[in-house]
């Protein structure tokens, strides 16, 4: 039986890059990620061999961030590939109960709630999703 590795984190809009971030001027993909039917910006930052997604959610007004490895395939916070590709899903929480047998906490689904998916290279994409309870970017990975 294949095991499926699960990761659940939350990244708190707390870090400072400062100078060290080279980030894109303009946004690298639009999502509706907090299900409140507003397009929401993903700006791409790179930072020595990891890239940072930051969303502004326009229903909190507040930014988060996550940070990942670029062509790192030993990480589990990581693409293989070198430049990050975005893709957009509807959220569903009844694919998440199928997939890990519980719908994780704060996730939401529904016509207008997205997910995006990061991939690149050959190893297993990312899916980043809103927490509607923390208000912070979560993610998991198979």
């Amino acid at each position: 039986m294949n095991r499926v590795l699960l990761i659940v984190l939350a990244l708190t809009s707390v870090a400072t890059y400062g100078d060290e971030v080279s980030w894109q001027s303009e946004p690298a993909h639009k999502i509706d990620i907090d299900c409140d039917g507003v397009d929401d910006s993903v700006f791409l930052g790179r930072i020595k061999n990891d890239f940072i997604v930051k969303i502004l959610a326009s229903s909190s007004k507040t930014d988060s961030q996550l940070q990942f490895g670029l062509a790192q395939p030993a990480r589990q916070d990581a693409i293989c590939g070198e430049a990050p590709n975005f893709t957009t899903y509807n959220s569903d929480a009844n694919a998440q109960k199928m997939m890990f047998d519980e719908v994780f906490e704060g996730y939401k689904s529904g016509s207008q709630c997205f997910d995006l998916n990061i991939s690149g290279g050959e190893c297993d994409s990312i899916t980043v999703f809103y927490n509607h309870k923390t208000q912070e970017l979560n993610w998991w990975r198979l």
